[in-house]
């Protein structure tokens, strides 16, 4: 074999198109040299990524790698949504504004407000309130939407993006008629004791914003998945919220709230009791604490960045210090990178938001990319058909 493959040669081992493959170089998957104007792959590292594509990662991770045109991660500290940096528009683009041009690639410009459709909107209600004010606002979530989709089962009942999320998040509020609401300022009634103060309403729709698409996260894929069977969007969305609920991926702001709150008094910061009831559960990312590590950024999460910067100069001083003095103790500890997840669970803190809080923005945030997602994997047909490798005992 010879050492060095053209990209057409790389291209054609992968099984892959030219976009693919570059976005392989992005991530830090290839690293190509140039031969004059032409890039060449080191025909090793060509086989070495053929065969993890093929198998996965034994005992790690498996790698599925899809085109698409929604979500670019740079891996050296860049998110971007179809070619927008969000570090651009967090703050000053609306969640509306973001999720339509996810979906169409046309900025509408801010003030466009969703309306839920009301027949639909009591049903789930009433089944929201069947379950109790108990239940968390996440599994609240997954019920209003698996009523929809039970609609969509029985009567075929088809709602736009918009209407869809709108009446998903208003089956969490309060019955009232009133004035029509922002996704926004629907969820800040019920996620912070009715204020929707412009300050607040601008932190969480920031936050929104920031956590609209990640591209194949765990959630992503699921919600691809449910897709490619040809389930209707509002079952893609339950698909997507069920694995969103996990402790290490849509739920994991709850275990960094837990951590700020739990050092809000003390005069020197401990680690400890969090890390040792959690090491179990994040030993797969090779961190014993939330809110640190990621498995494409090699820098601090922008998303955390941006988020950050906001929350810390709305939140009154004390909670700051807190903030500021948990996140030195986490960077004394380990030099894993700063997550999204430790900048929301600061936001929960730092504004007093109500428990679960982090999970509902992050759930409601993350359904205007998975229904750019699903409209992308819609072209396709029943594509996830991965093999396994077993290794039990032979029956002969």
């Amino acid at each position: 074999m010879k050492p060095w493959m053209t990209s057409g040669e790389a291209c054609d081992r992968l099984g892959v198109r030219p976009q693919t493959l570059y976005a392989y170089v992005s991530r830090g998957l290839l690293v190509p040299r140039k031969d004059g104007r032409r890039s060449q792959f080191a025909a090793s590292e060509i086989e070495a990524l053929a065969q993890r594509t093929a198998r996965g990662r034994r005992p790690g991770r498996l790698e599925i790698h899809i085109d698409t045109d929604v979500t670019l991660i740079d891996p050296s500290g860049r998110l971007f949504y179809r070619g927008v940096d969000v570090a651009d528009i967090a703050g000053k683009w609306s969640y509306e504004r973001t999720a339509e041009w996810l979906w169409n690639e046309e900025d509408r410009g801010d003030g466009r407000t969703w309306s839920p459709q009301p027949d639909v909107l009591a049903r789930c209600r009433a089944v929201v309130d069947a379950a109790g004010p108990a239940m968390s606002l996440l599994d609240r979530l997954l019920l209003a939407t698996t009523a929809v989709a039970g609609g969509q089962s029985v009567v075929g009942e088809h709602l736009s993006n918009g209407t869809l999320i709108s009446t998903i998040v208003s089956a969490l509020h309060p019955r009232q008629r009133d004035a029509p609401r922002s996704i926004t300022q629907t969820l800040c009634g019920v996620v912070a004791a009715g204020s929707r103060e412009p300050r607040l309403v601008g932190l969480v729709d920031t936050a929104l914003v920031l956590l609209a698409d990640h591209e194949l996260a765990a959630s992503a894929l699921a919600v691809r998945v449910t897709a490619s069977t040809k389930a209707s969007p509002a079952h893609a969305l339950a698909a997507g919220l069920s694995a969103v609920s996990g402790r290490l991926h849509g739920t994991a702001s709850d275990a960094t709230e837990a951590l700020f709150r739990r050092n809000e008094h003390r005069s020197e910061v401990t680690l400890e009791p969090l890390i040792a009831g959690r090491q179990e559960a994040y030993s797969s990312q090779t961190v014993g604490m939330p809110g640190v590590g990621h498995a494409v950024y090699k820098v601090d999460d922008p998303r955390a960045t941006i988020l950050m910067r906001a929350v810390t100069a709305a939140m009154p001083t004390a909670k700051r210090r807190t903030v500021q003095a948990v996140i030195e103790a986490v960077r004394s500890r380990t030099s894993a990178p700063i997550n999204v997840d430790m900048a929301l669970g600061a936001l929960v803190y730092g504004v007093g938001l109500a428990p679960g809080a982090g999970a509902a923005i992050f759930a409601v945030a993350r359904m205007a990319g998975w229904l750019a997602q699903y409209a992308e994997e819609s072209n396709y047909c029943l594509r996830y058909r991965p093999r396994a490798v077993y290794t039990g005992t032979r029956p002969y």
